[in-house]
């Protein structure tokens, strides 16, 4: 039996994000077809990696690390020899923040995949966002020249000293993501993968241009853990309420909750019994009643507010490389509206299984609210079609062309 070695730097269990909830979905089927093992750092800085790996139910081996150690030099030999020990035939690269290219440059003699969850190594900022004062940066420091590089270093600098991922500066510094040269550690990991997995076309024009073995992978949803209603909609006027959702962080402006506001008091006029949801990564109170807040939810939580909810917006202002909370409330029955952005876009179909509107346009927002909830056939029908188009998502059918491309490359 074929092996395959697992690296995940970030992942920890239960879930605190939809990459940890992707790279389990995918290694839990691929142990079925090959011998795999998950590779982990055990350490509780910045946030717990590592804790519970071992209850997905495959194969771990946590390595135990710490502030100093978890760096370029000394915690990539101690993976090298953990590796070693597994003697994989594959190495499957999934999460990471800055200290991810680094790292594979140890491994370019072994066969290896790298799975992108968002822009990481691509732009500096953050785990890659290439968002910008609320739009899409142009600066590209993986092609540009020293200037570039000197702008989006700076550019990084900026936003981990100045905001709560602080934290994540030693592994900037340690990954040695400060250096010009680190570029070419990019673009050396990045060219040497036997393939290349990632969300949307807009990553994979970035990866092209350094190795065209890249695929489009999208991440996929348990339709079995959602229960939506049959029961149609008819008149909104005549609710005690009606429910909207938003799942996401909040605080962050890149999610585009400041659009949703404002149409929501634009709807407010029209709409006495409207309420709009949220979760929050941290304690959101707002004067106004009608605006409730959620803690960060369980699973079974968030299936209750899936439940309760009449449509949920995903709002969302950057490049979103894909978001689950769109797959989520198609199976949960609920009419979704999205922001034009890439990810959330490239799942709806506007007018058929959702509706789409003008990224950080409140009035177009509310406009596309307002119809869902003025025609009871339109609310009705994309409630419909999208239950339908969930089902190519699940992720037994994400697996298959996960094993598709592994195949090409065994």
């Amino acid at each position: 039996m074929k092996k395959i070695a697992v690296v995940d730097l970030l992942f920890n269990w239960p879930p605190d994000g939809g990459a940890r909830t992707d790279v389990k979905e995918l290694i839990t089927r691929l142990k079925i077809d090959f011998d795999v093992c998950l590779f982990v750092p055990d350490m509780d800085y910045c946030f717990p990696r590592g804790k519970n790996a071992e209850k997905i139910g495959v194969k771990t081996v946590k390595i135990r690390t710490d502030i100093l150690e978890f760096n370029y030099f000394s915690f990539s030999h101690k993976l090298k020899i953990e590796i070693e020990k597994f003697t994989p035939d594959i190495i499957f690269f999934t999460d990471g923040w800055y200290l991810k290219h680094s790292l594979i440059t140890h491994f370019i003699n072994y066969k290896y995949i790298i799975r992108f969850y968002a822009y990481e190594g691509l732009c500096l900022r953050q785990h890659g966002t290439f968002f910008v004062n609320n739009k899409i940066c142009e600066k590209n420091y993986l092609t540009g020249d020293f200037k570039d590089w000197l702008h989006c270093e700076l550019c990084a600098m900026k936003w981990l000293l100045e905001t709560r991922n602080r934290l994540f500066f030693q592994e900037f510094i340690t990954s040695l993501s400060f250096l010009p040269f680190q570029k070419n550690k990019v673009i050396q990991s990045i060219s040497n993968a036997s393939a290349i997995i990632c969300y949307n076309s807009f990553i994979k024009e970035k990866l092209d241009v350094f190795n065209k073995n890249t695929h489009i992978l999208p991440s996929g949803i348990n339709i079995s853990n959602f229960s939506p209603s049959a029961n149609k909609k008819n008149n909104f006027q005549f609710l005690n309420e009606i429910n909207l959702l938003m799942c996401g962080r909040i605080m962050d402006p890149a999610k585009g909750f400041l659009t949703l506001k404002n149409a929501f008091y634009q709807l407010k006029k029209t709409y006495k019994n409207l309420k709009l949801h949220i979760t929050t990564e941290r304690d959101y109170h707002d004067k106004d009643n009608d605006i409730i807040s959620h803690h960060w939810s369980s699973q079974e939580k968030l299936n209750e507010l899936y439940s309760s909810a009449h449509i949920c917006i995903v709002p969302s202002i950057w490049p979103e490389p894909f978001g689950i909370v769109t797959l989520e409330a198609m199976a949960a029955g609920i009419p979704v509206v999205v922001s034009d952005v890439i990810g959330p876009a490239s799942v709806i179909t506007h007018n058929y299984d959702g509706l789409i509107f003008k990224a950080g346009d409140s009035e177009d927002l509310a406009e596309k609210i307002a119809s869902l909830l003025q025609s009871a056939e339109l609310y009705n029908t994309v409630k419909k079609n999208a239950a339908g188009s969930v089902q190519k998502y699940e992720w037994d059918k994400i697996y298959i062309h996960l094993s598709e491309i592994l195949k090409n490359i065994f």
